[in-house]
């Protein structure tokens, strides 16, 4: 395995050309995966605080901003200049070290890493939802790339 330097250097680099792909390319892809890896919690009512209300994620250094709403028990991703309840917002490689678990939510954002803007309330809400996601019920597609993005982030892990 290569040491590479720590993903907060790296990352940056990788997401630059991120910044090229259109908002609506971006758009449909996503709004189809939030609904397969979510389909579950929705049916369950695991996201009803987020009814009608929208978060936005924006991950700086890639340029993206994804706001999302769930409205009739369907989780849309909205244009991306829409107007959010709530933003999450920070750096790619901090996403990343959430998502592979390499890093605690509350830690990223104690540190001001992940940033939550707006309505602190339904932010923390999604957060505490994320953090409590049970990864074995998720479907099995969502599960590999989980283990695949584990692979690619500790890479990144700072020696």
């Amino acid at each position: 395995m290569l040491s590479l330097p720590d993903a907060r250097a790296v990352m940056p680099l990788l997401a630059r050309p991120l910044r090229l792909v259109p908002h609506p390319a971006q758009r449909v892809p996503l709004q189809l995966a939030l609904e397969q890896v979510f389909r579950a919690s929705v049916a369950e009512g695991d996201l009803a605080f987020l009814e009608e209300r929208c978060m936005a994620i924006e991950i700086d250094d890639a340029g993206w901003r994804w706001p999302i709403r769930l409205s009739r028990g369907r989780l849309q991703v909205l244009a991306r200049d829409d107007r959010a309840d709530v933003t999450i917002r920070g750096q790619s490689a901090d996403f990343l070290a959430m998502v592979a678990r390499f890093e605690d939510p509350d830690t990223l954002f104690f540190q001001r890493r992940l940033v939550i803007e707006g309505d602190t309330e339904l932010g923390l809400g999604m957060k505490n939802f994320l953090d409590g996601l049970d990864e074995e019920g998720l479907p099995l597609p969502v599960q590999h790339a989980l283990q695949l993005l584990r692979g690619v982030a500790a890479r990144f892990q700072p020696r």
